[in-house]
C-alpha cells in the first residue's frame, strides 16, 4: 500500500491533460471482446481499473497490446466465456463481461463483481433484462450463469435508470438476429461513447444517451480505431481543486458540456472559464460561494463527484445540505474528511456541511476511489502536511495524479 504526502496551501497554475473516460473505457475494452478482428483504444489511461480488465483479457487468451499509449485489442483466438472470482471482485465494471460473451458465444458465466464499497449494487435489472432478451439465467452464491434459449425482437423497460445494465444490454445484443427497444436507459455519456464505439464497427444502435435505445442485431463486427470521449469525473475533481486554492489552470482534452452541471455550479462564483474547442483555460478568483446539492442519473449532478464537492463546500461559508441518492455508502470518506477540521454532520442519505475557515493537515486513509479524491483536495487546500494511505483505491482510476498536481505548482509525494 502507497501513500500520498502533501503540502498544502499552494496556488495552482499550469497546464494538464484530461485522460479518456475510465467509465467509458472499461466499457470499451469488454466491448472489443464482441469483434472478431484487431480493436485500437485511442489514448488508454493505464489506470488500475484498466489493468485489472486486461487481466481478464489475459485469461480469456485475448491478445492484447499497449503501442504509444493506444490500446491494441485482438479477440480472435479468445478461449472461452468463463471469468472467475478472483478477476471479477477486482471491479465492477468486469460485469460487462457478461454481455460481451453472451454476444461472442451466447453463453457465459461469470463470478459476481466487486469494485469500490460505497453500497449495495445488485445487478437485478441486468440479469432480468436478460431474461427478456431469450437468455436462460441461472445463478448461486458465486456465479451468474447464461445462455441463448432463443431469438425474438423484444422490448426491455428498466424500472429504473441503471449505467450497468445498460451498458450490458447493449453489450448482449450487438450481434444476433432480433431487434431490441430499451427503455428508461440511462443517458450518461459514456453509454453514447460505447454505442459509437460499436456502431464504429458496424453495429446498429440508435438513440444512445437519451431514455430510448434501438439495437438491431448484427452478424460480424469490423475493426475499429476509436478515441474515446475525455474524462468528466477528472476534470470535475481538478477544477474543484482550483476552485479551493485559486490560481489558473490550461485543461486540454476536454468536453465542456458533460460537466455543464459542475460548471453552472462553480462558474461566476469561484472561476472565469474560456473554452475552444477541446482547451479549456479556467482563472480561479479564490473566492468560494456554497450551494445545496442532490447527486441524479446524467443529466443530473454526478455521484462521482459528490465527495469532492463536500471537500470545496467544507470551505463555504454558511451550511449546505448534500444529499446522495444513489449509494448508500458514499457517504464512508467523512470521517476521514473531518480529521482536517471539517464540520459534517452525516445524516445517512445526506449529510450537512458546515463550513470552516481552513483545514489543518492529517493522516487520513483512503477507502474508495471518489472519497479518496475528496481527501487529496483537503490535502491541496489544508495547512501543513497530509498523509493519505490507501492510495491504490485512488489509482484506480487517476492516472498519474501526484505528477499532474506536482506540475500544477502542489507540493506532493509519492
Amino acid at each position: 500500500m502507497g501513500s500520498y504526502v502533501i503540502c498544502g496551501g499552494n496556488k495552482l497554475d499550469g497546464s494538464i491533460k484530461i485522460e479518456s473516460a475510465k467509465n467509458s473505457v472499461l466499457a470499451l475494452i469488454a466491448g472489443a471482446v464482441v469483434c472478431d478482428k484487431k480493436v485500437v483504444i485511442r489514448d488508454c489511461p493505464k489506470i488500475n481499473d484498466v489493468l485489472s480488465m486486461l487481466e481478464i483479457l489475459t485469461y480469456l487468451g485475448v491478445e492484447y497490446n499497449f503501442n504509444n499509449g493506444d490500446l491494441e485489442i485482438d479477440s480472435r483466438d479468445i478461449k472461452g466465456y468463463f471469468v472467475p472470482k478472483e478477476l471479477t471482485k477486482k471491479l465492477r465494471s468486469s460485469t460487462y463481461f457478461l454481455g460481451a460473451l453472451l454476444s461472442k458465444f451466447g453463453m457465459a458465466e461469470i463470478s459476481f463483481p466487486g469494485g469500490c464499497d460505497i453500497g449495495k449494487r445488485p445487478i437485478d435489472l441486468h440479469l432480468s433484462a436478460l431474461k427478456c432478451l431469450g437468455f436462460s439465467v441461472d445463478t448461486d452464491d458465486e456465479l451468474i450463469s447464461c445462455k441463448r434459449t432463443f431469438y425474438k425482437d423484444s422490448k426491455v423497460i428498466f424500472p429504473i435508470k441503471s449505467v450497468g445494465a445498460t451498458i450490458n444490454v447493449i453489450l448482449a445484443c450487438v450481434k444476433g438476429r432480433n431487434r431490441v427497444t430499451m427503455y428508461n436507459c440511462a443517458k450518461e455519456p459514456e453509454i453514447k461513447d460505447l454505442a459509437d464505439f460499436l456502431n464504429s464497427m458496424g453495429a446498429k444502435i440508435w438513440g444512445a444517451g437519451t431514455s430510448r435505445i434501438v439495437i438491431q442485431g448484427v452478424k460480424e463486427l469490423s475493426s475499429t480505431i476509436y478515441k474515446p470521449i475525455a474524462d468528466r469525473i477528472e476534470l470535475g475533481t481538478y477544477l474543484l481543486a482550483g476552485a479551493l486554492v485559486g490560481g489558473n489552470i490550461q485543461f486540454c482534452n476536454v468536453q465542456e458540456e458533460n460537466i455543464n452541471i459542475l460548471l453552472n455550479k462553480i462558474i461566476n462564483n469561484s472561476c472565469k472559464m474560456w473554452v475552444k474547442n477541446d482547451i479549456m483555460k479556467v482563472k480561479f478568483t479564490g473566492s468560494k460561494k456554497g450551494f445545496n446539492l442532490r447527486t441524479a442519473p446524467f443529466p443530473g449532478f454526478p455521484t462521482d463527484l459528490q465527495p469532492q464537492t463536500v471537500t470545496y463546500l467544507s470551505l463555504c461559508r454558511g451550511e449546505h445540505i448534500v444529499k446522495e441518492t444513489l449509494f448508500e455508502n458514499r457517504f464512508s470518506y467523512v470521517k476521514e474528511l473531518r480529521k482536517f477540521g471539517a464540520e459534517i454532520i452525516d445524516n445517512g442519505d445526506h449529510v450537512r456541511v458546515i463550513g470552516v475557515d481552513c483545514l489543518s493537515g492529517a493522516r487520513v486513509c483512503a477507502n474508495d476511489l471518489r472519497g479518496g479524491a475528496a481527501l487529496v483536495l483537503a490535502g491541496v487546500v489544508a495547512n501543513g502536511e497530509t498523509v493519505i494511505d490507501g492510495v491504490e483505491h485512488i489509482e484506480r482510476g487517476y492516472l498519474d495524479m501526484p505528477n499532474k498536481l506536482k506540475s500544477l505548482g502542489v507540493n506532493v509525494k509519492n
